[in-house]
């Protein structure tokens, strides 16, 4: 379900606890880096008490709640809340010290939410496992609640354009990003595309925000991840080019960033590249961002009178 991300209130929280249940971190910052397996990372400044923590930590329990946390529930051998909404075992598969950073890499292991009613989460799963047609991203099992669970924090859809030597053009939308401190910054493409591996001879991309009326138009560019580079005439652009490398600018940005590849890991399906923040400026005085949240999610807050607003595609 599309958002505007700056219009969306009443939010879950998230708590960080291990096994021994001695610490309870609050999740200030994650970063959705995959779904094919769940991929969830979580960014610190280096010499924190929360990075020290945590990259010693070999699985740990995230419970998003909706107000504080009690830690008055042991679930699966962790701390956790008997008012949790959602809750998700992580395992730890990456620890990356990364400028002024420690971002450690998680794979989900095991996640239950309360989203919808234990009857309508059976009905679901046993419509899904009889669909005569599945898509290519289809999720089985325990992953797909793990995903919706990732999908319960609202994901920015920004768009990445990336220019050849040629002067072509590729532009598509990503939900698997997210800033690491203010000089670094995680992304994760499907390895063995054609956008991924465009990223990776380009080495620079431009990540704009978009607003959230332009959401149609982001997703219907989403065909681009498997396109070849095209004339920049074939896009709808901004008279705004980048700073530093001159890239075009999808026409509803509302800021951009300019990111230089330094590296990646391979999880999955999934190449997850880290990159330095070249540069970074808004274009438009506005805040207005486009996300989106699972409609489970949306369903649990619908049931709950949230006053939230979406737009349907």
């Amino acid at each position: 379900m599309c958002i505007e991300l700056e219009g969306f209130q009443h939010s879950l929280s998230s708590f960080l606890t291990s096994k021994d249940g001695v610490d309870i971190v609050p999740v200030r910052s994650d970063i959705l880096l995959g779904y094919r397996p769940l991929i969830l990372a979580f960014p610190f400044e280096r010499s924190s008490r929360e990075a020290a923590w945590l990259r010693d930590q070999e699985a740990i329990c995230l419970t998003m709640v909706n107000g504080g946390f009690h830690g008055n529930e042991m679930w699966r051998g962790f701390q956790s809340d008997k008012s949790a909404v959602a809750r998700i075992v992580l395992r730890n598969i990456h620890v990356r010290e990364f400028l002024d950073q420690t971002v450690v890499v998680f794979e989900g292991v095991h996640g239950e939410h309360k989203f919808l009613g234990s009857w309508h989460q059976f009905t679901n799963r046993l419509r899904e496992r009889f669909r005569i047609s599945r898509p290519d991203n289809y999720l089985e099992g325990n992953l797909y609640d793990q995903v919706r669970i990732g999908y319960a924090i609202p994901r920015v859809i920004s768009m990445i354009t990336v220019q050849d030597d040629d002067g072509k053009l590729n532009m598509f939308p990503t939900d698997l990003h997210g800033a690491v401190g203010e000089e670094g910054y995680a992304g994760s493409m499907r390895h063995g595309g054609k956008a991924d591996s465009q990223i990776e001879k380009a080495s620079v991309i431009a990540l704009s925000n978009v607003r959230s009326d332009w959401f149609r138009e982001a997703y219907a560019l989403g065909k681009n991840h498997m396109a070849d580079p095209k004339p920049d005439s074939e896009f709808s652009l901004s008279s705004v080019r980048t700073k530093a490398f001159g890239i075009p600018l999808p026409a509803s940005v509302v800021r951009y960033r300019e990111l230089r590849r330094i590296d990646s890991i391979d999880v999955g399906i999934h190449r997850i590249h880290f990159y330095e923040v070249v540069h970074e400026a808004r274009v438009e005085d506005m805040e207005d961002t486009l996300a989106h949240i699972h409609c489970f999610y949306a369903q649990w807050r619908k049931n709950r009178g949230v006053p939230s607003e979406y737009m349907i595609r």
